[in-house]
């Protein structure tokens, strides 16, 4: 009378430590990563395709991964070994069961994004505003421990003098005289392993009307008793925002 062996799991595919999955990216394991040995249930017949077509895998739940079927996920920004207890049932009515098996897997780290905010998307400004504005980084994080370098996108405008400082990210404005204009900007953080992460804001300097200025003629004339009349047309006036003389009123 013939007796089940039970299958023995003797060893994983690649072996130690070349079995390496990457950081967050979940894993199935076959049949292709473990070496079974038993005497009396592997499938040896040359037509069939898979030895393991009537065995059974179990993945078991441990640290650092979660399981699902026979599909592990590292846990979330976890790089490192973990170890993976699987067996197998070859599916025999008695001693089915193996041993069970820690395959051993290096999760490989893969680089983060740096995570960042801004402490302010939209400055809305006067003309000629006198103080300095700046936005600044916050909440600043990064997975691997890495520092980032700042830039700006676009670096310049014409109406306003903006500047970042790169190690810091703290973006300063300045007003230019008489200046007004809007602009989205890109904010991008550089980890210098790859990670590139952008934050946009926008700037808008809303333009202020600047008075007149009559700069002539210096003297008006008049002959002796006849009434003079004075109209736009006698002055020369200067104005930055309009074009005189369309629109304007004289008192």
């Amino acid at each position: 009378i013939s007796v089940n062996d039970a299958p023995i799991i003797t060893g994983q595919l690649p072996s130690w430590p070349d079995l390496i999955i990457n950081e967050e990216t979940p894993f199935e394991i076959t049949f292709a990563n473990i070496v079974v040995e038993d005497a009396d249930s592997l499938d040896t017949d040359p037509e069939e395709d898979d030895p393991y077509s009537d065995f059974i895998l179990t993945v078991l739940d441990g640290d650092n991964y979660a399981v699902e079927g026979t599909t592990i996920a590292p846990s979330f920004n976890y790089h490192g070994h973990i170890m993976v207890p699987v067996y197998v049932d070859d599916g025999e009515a008695v001693d089915s069961l193996s041993n069970t098996w820690n395959l051993n897997i290096f999760v490989k780290n893969i680089n983060d994004a740096p995570e960042f905010d801004l402490s302010n998307t939209a400055i809305s400004l006067q003309e000629d505003f006198e103080a300095d504005t700046t936005i600044t980084i916050e909440n600043y994080s990064d997975a691997d421990g890495n520092y980032s370098q700042f830039s700006l996108s676009p670096d310049s405008v014409s109406w306003a003098k903006v500047s970042i400082r790169p190690g810091t990210g703290k973006v300063t404005f300045a007003s230019i005289p008489d200046s007004s204009g809007t602009q989205d900007f890109l904010v991008t953080a550089n980890d210098a392993h790859g990670g590139l992460t952008s934050r946009n804001f926008t700037l808008t300097t809303l333009p202020v009307n600047d008075a007149p200025v009559i700069t002539g003629p210096a003297v008006l004339t008049t002959d002796e008793e006849t009434p003079l009349v004075i109209t736009l047309e006698s002055l020369t006036v200067t104005d930055k925002d309009n074009v005189y003389p369309g629109g304007f009123t004289l008192t």
